[in-house]
């Protein structure tokens, strides 16, 4: 299972939106099924439901909101509290921000899911200030996400992960 977690605390967001789109797209060409999960709306609800089956989850993405030119505080608490969600996986990020000068908001993202869960990012961030051709980049990566995860699901790291062999 492919998970597409948003962490806006609006449900009229460009990020929720943009995060049910990216669902929309994935379960198109994705072999494993793409939840969406609202950790904005509701955090509590939200860490049940991924802590339920926590083996059949290959893949997140983390759809955030940017404000004040940093990462918001419900993404920071949403990759703290769900740690074991980004442990040992593949991650794509899709930033979404009021303008092109917040680029630099997702290094807050990236280097603690890198550093800290050995998360494998992958190698697009797609970053939304609100331009014409949103709706082509995520087209694009949400099938070159599928991709990602299917082609570490068929390597030995993953076999590494589920058997609890640390490197």
């Amino acid at each position: 299972m492919i998970i597409v977690l948003t962490t806006s605390d609006s449900e009229n967001s460009r990020g929720a939106r943009c995060a049910q789109a990216l669902v929309e797209r994935m379960s198109e060409t994705s072999p494993d099924p793409v939840a969406l999960v609202d950790w904005g709306q509701d955090p509590v609800a939200a860490k049940a439901l991924l802590s339920a089956e926590p083996d059949s989850i290959n893949g997140v993405v983390l759809v955030a909101p940017v404000r004040n030119f940093g990462i918001a505080a419900s993404t920071k608490l949403a990759i703290e509290q769900l740690a074991d969600l980004f442990r040992d996986r593949p991650v794509g990020v899709v930033m979404t921000a009021g303008t092109p000068r917040s680029l630099l908001a997702v290094q807050s993202v990236v280097m603690p899911l890198i550093l800290d869960y050995r998360s494998v990012i992958h190698p697009t961030v797609v970053h939304l200030p609100g331009e014409p051709d949103e709706d082509s980049r995520l087209e694009r990566f949400a099938h070159d996400f599928t991709r990602f995860c299917d082609a570490l699901a068929s390597s030995a790291w993953v076999g590494d992960r589920a058997s609890g062999a640390v490197s």
